[in-house]
């Protein structure tokens, strides 16, 4: 152990070396110019010495004090040990953030004795100017901009508090619009360009970024349709969740039933959905970008935990979790808070940063953001957070199309699971947002299905596409895998960093063989993902800076007599974040080596220059990534050796997780299965897996039989989408069992038998003798049909079967003033049942709600709240709501998520103006009613423009829908 001394009485307690002296000097390079260091070696000059830099060392000194600490970058001979960072502390040297190479964001101790530190091999020392905390585009535009205030986000040294923080500031700008996030380490303001100089010479600060409140979603909406349109239901089947959701011959049968997903994102009346009921709290419903209404945030979380209640095609990916729902921005925090956490925070957004110079310059940056991010997941080890990748497709800077066009913040994060759309685009205006990032680091890490049909409010569905939709998809199948994980590991819950790097691991390289830009580590597959955990193929651990752990890995030639075709090994560890200014953002690096006794694999690596940067991966050294993955293909049967080393950790014991899974050389249907359920004239797509990657993947032939096998009928017309495909259109058949056959090279793969049918439909019908009735189509081949009632836990129940195709219904028969009722067809020997009807919601009686129209008065150019509801009624007592309003004539009208209407006229403009509004009942009721809005000139007094940061919505239990 080495020693060190404090210093107890000297008059410059802190010696240090300034730019007037001879010494030498070296620099640390930053993403913002350079850090020029001053050598350690004057620290132990004599007294002459000391006296002559007196003068100056005041002046230095003073820039890198604050509080009685010194805020500096010092530099060693090497990466410091755990331990000899433990005694730093001790002594008051605190190592806040890593700076290749062996830099570190310091504070120390104004009582210690700095050349004490060469004991610990410090060689330079220096401090961080304006110019490397601030980007060059946006200093640029500081340096320009006289007047006006602007928004900033600026990242401090960790454990200052909010007063010191505030206090700091105060000193130097007019405090205006201050927010401290300390448990983040940033704070935003609104400050002056030569306030935010001042703000910048503070030595706690560390970066100084643009800011905006603005958040937008990843996605473009389509259709309010009920769309029967192929591809829009196949987001589940396309990641293989199918298989896993599957209770048939002795499958998982998973629901994510226990497992809490965060949604942040905004929504409108998310409880109004039958397919959420009783699993949707909305903890804080948010704003859209403009301050209106949206149901983006209904659609992505049906995609995650929808049941499909209403309309079975559309269930979610995991239909029995429990969605909360928060606002956009970095408010998610909340879910945390909650008695039941959340395990699994799903983003569909990303932050909108004004644009002061190069708009690109934005695009998959590590910022202030990313730092936040990558922190919060390094302390809480149980979440899992998923970001879009983003849809901003383009060309910028001489890179391919799209390409370098990634998320910045949360999607440029390390430790956060960043998600790509994939897929035919159906809204040509979506482009994908591929990586890198702008270090080089693989981004996206997986890619999902993007066209979904999901639910919306008020029993709505809606069609839409880009990685909002792809995101949504990836959570869902990772609340199956926390299920999972718990089922069998005795209830406990797993980390987020192991699901992971478990689905990474295990997701489908696409066109070519390793990872790429473009979809990260490939197409999530869920069945290969529960596959690894069913058999435990993953260890945890954690490693010191040049130290060396090895895992052992047993390989067979088959399994289930099916050939290994490849071994694919994962080293993925939570990093610990990393200075906004840092280039690269990696602070901890290992590196994986996997071995078969004569051959040592390397991990995959890719270039991001311009001209490579849509290659294929190749083999080598990574160090870039905090994700590491040997592939190995048609490995010999035996033990390898898996390696994993600490070649830089600056920040250790590093915890890691080592994954592995197999791929076999078969040709496996996974949808259809025996238990789906399909209705003739559907457009559907059959899946299958295979080891092959790009064009390979395709079939020579798929073909369907209606009779056993004994004939079949070819329906191949090339692959929908991605290549292990083929698009369906259900054939016309009684109620019948089916089958898949799909021939590939040689291979012939067959379904389970599946059933088909006739489209049932049930609706409710009260034309004939006054009394209400059920009623519903004849199909072929059955001999009877079985009337179900959703219960109040969502499931479906027979209450009636019976060979007619109607059924005169009651409160005596349902138990209740109201339900959602549904059939299926049954077949003689009771062997084969339909899928269920679309959902029917019987209602026995209802009284309309009542619209009262509204006249209020504003004044020129200020905006007015209308409580529209406030004189509106529904005799049955039912809570009412607003669907929806028109647009004025004279102003933009807003509904917000809390049922407020704000009317704005526009600039200028006085007198009359008018717009409607409709309120439904839940029950089927709805009304309209007019608002008459008198704008008169004159002095604005009334409220601002400006809309409130946050809203919060009371939810009423129980509703109808």
């Amino acid at each position: 152990m080495r020693t060190y001394l404090l210093s107890l009485l000297c008059l410059f307690v802190l010696r240090i070396s300034t730019p007037n002296q001879a010494v030498s000097q070296q620099s640390i390079q930053l993403k913002n110019g350079s850090v020029e260091l001053f050598s350690a070696g004057m620290l132990g000059a004599g007294k002459a010495a000391q006296e002559a830099e007196n003068e100056s060392f005041h002046s230095f000194a003073q820039t890198v004090l604050h509080q009685g600490e010194y805020h500096l970058v010092l530099q060693f001979d090497d990466i410091l040990t755990s331990d000899e960072r433990r005694e730093l502390e001790v002594y008051g040297v605190l190592l806040d953030q890593y700076i290749p190479p062996n830099g570190y964001v310091s504070r120390v101790s104004r009582n210690i004795e700095l050349s004490e530190l060469t004991e610990y091999g410090l060689n330079g020392y220096g401090r961080t100017s304006i110019g490397n905390k601030i980007s060059r585009s946006f200093l640029t535009f500081l340096e320009n901009e006289k007047s006006g205030r602007i928004s900033i986000r600026a990242s401090f040294s960790s454990q200052l508090s909010t007063r010191e923080v505030q206090d700091a500031i105060s000193l130097r700008s007019d405090l205006t619009g201050i927010k401290v996030i300390p448990a983040a380490a940033f704070f935003t303001a609104e400050l002056t360009p030569d306030e935010i100089f001042r703000v910048a010479r503070l030595p706690f600060v560390q970066a100084i970024e643009p800011h905006s409140e603005s958040f937008s979603v990843e996605s473009v909406a389509g259709s309010t349709r009920q769309d029967e349109g192929a591809g829009a239901d196949f987001h589940v089947p396309n990641i293989r969740a199918n298989v896993v959701k599957s209770e048939l011959n002795g499958r998982l049968g998973l629901s994510g039933a226990g497992v809490f997903v965060g949604v942040g994102d905004v929504v409108y009346q998310g409880d109004t959905h039958v397919d959420m009921r009783g699993r949707h709290t909305i903890l804080d419903p948010g704003l859209s970008a403009n301050g209106n209404f949206s149901q983006h945030g209904n659609h992505t979380s049906g995609t995650v935990g929808g049941d499909g209640a209403l309309k079975p095609r559309f269930e979610g990916l995991a239909p029995k979790s429990s969605i909360y729902s928060m606002r956009l921005g970095y408010g998610f925090s909340i879910g945390l808070e909650q008695p039941s956490p959340m395990v699994i925070s799903s983003n569909s957004w990303n932050n909108s940063d004004p644009d002061f110079g190069d708009w690109y310059e934005q695009k998959g940056r590590y910022n202030i953001y990313s730092q936040s991010i990558d922190e919060l997941l390094r302390t809480e080890t149980e979440l899992l957070s998923v970001f879009s990748a983003g849809n901003s497709g383009g060309t910028q800077q001489g890179y391919p199309e799209n390409y370098l066009m990634l998320n910045p913040s949360f999607g440029a994060a390390k430790n956060t699971m960043v998600v790509g759309r994939y897929g035919n685009p159906v809204f040509v205006s979506i482009t994908p947002s591929f990586g890198p990032a702008r270090d080089g680091r693989v981004k996206p890490d997986v890619v999902a299905q993007h066209n979904v049909h999901s639910g919306v409010a008020f029993n709505q569905y809606a069609t839409s596409q880009g990685s909002s939709q792809s995101t949504p998809a990836v959570s869902g199948a990772a609340a199956l895998l926390y299920e999972h994980y718990r089922s069998t590991n005795g209830g406990d819950t797993p980390d987020g960093g192991l699901i992971k790097a478990v689905i990474m691991n295990t997701a489908d390289y696409i066109f070519e063989q390793g990872p790429s830009y473009a979809a990260g580590y490939g197409l999530v597959n869920t069945r290969r993902a529960a596959k690894l955990i069913s058999s435990s193929q993953f260890q945890k651990s954690q490693i010191e800076h040049g130290s060396a752990a090895e895992v052992a890995i047993d390989v067979p030639s088959s399994i289930d007599g099916k050939p290994v075709a490849q071994l694919k090994v994962m080293l993925y560890w939570i990093d610990k974040e990393a200075s906004p200014y840092a280039h690269p953002a990696l602070v901890n690096n290992l590196d994986l080596i996997v071995s078969d006794g004569a051959i040592d694999h390397q991990p995959w690596v890719l270039d991001s220059t311009r001209a490579n940067v849509a290659l294929p991966a190749s083999r080598g050294i990574d160090t870039l990534n905090n994700t590491e993955q040997v592939a190995i293909d048609f490995p010999t049967a035996g033990t390898y050796t898996a390696t994993i080393t600490g070649t830089s950790v600056p920040f250790g014991p590093q915890e890691f997780y080592l994954v592995y899974s197999y791929v076999l050389d078969e040709l496996l249907i996974t949808y259809p299965l025996g238990d789906d359920k399909l209705f003739s004239g559907q457009n559907k797509v059959v899946f299958w897996d295979t080891y092959h990657v790009g064009a390979e993947r395709e079939a020579d032939d798929a073909e369907y039989s209606l009779d056993g096998g004994t004939s079949w009928t070819s329906f191949y017309g090339g692959s929908f989408s991605v290549r292990s495909n083929a698009a369906l259109i259900v054939p016309e058949s009684e109620l019948t069992e089916a089958l898949i056959r799909v021939t590939q090279g040689g291979r012939v793969a067959i379904s389970e038998p599946f059933t088909i049918s006739e489209q049932l439909t049930i609706s409710q019908d009260e034309s004939g003798s006054g009394e209400s009735m059920l009623v519903w189509n004849e199909v072929s081949g059955a001999a009877s049909y079985e009337l179900l009632q959703l219960s109040e836990t969502n499931e479906w129940e027979v209450i009636e079967s019976l060979p007619d195709t109607s059924i005169v219904i009651g409160a005596n028969l349902t138990g209740t003033r109201s339900a959602w009722m549904s059939v299926r067809a049954v077949n003689s020997t009771e062997t084969i049942r339909s899928q269920r009807a679309d959902a029917v919601h019987y209602v026995s009686s209802n009284t309309l709600p009542v619209a009262i129209g509204d006249v209020v008065n504003t004044l020129l150019d200020s905006r007015v709240t209308i409580d529209v509801l406030a004189n509106d009624s529904d005799l049955d007592g039912d809570t009412i709501y607003i669907k929806e309003v028109t647009s004025a004539s004279h102003g933009s009208v807003l509904l917000a998520d809390n049922q407020e209407v704000k009317y704005t006229p526009e600039s200028g403009y006085a007198g009359l103006d008018t717009f409607d509004y409709t309120i439904v009942d839940g029950y089927g009721g709805s009304a309209t009613g007019a608002v008459t809005v008198s704008v008169a000139s004159g002095v604005s007094t009334e409220e601002s423009s400006m809309l409130p940061t946050e809203f919060r919505l009371e939810v009423n239990y129980p509703n109808p829908f």
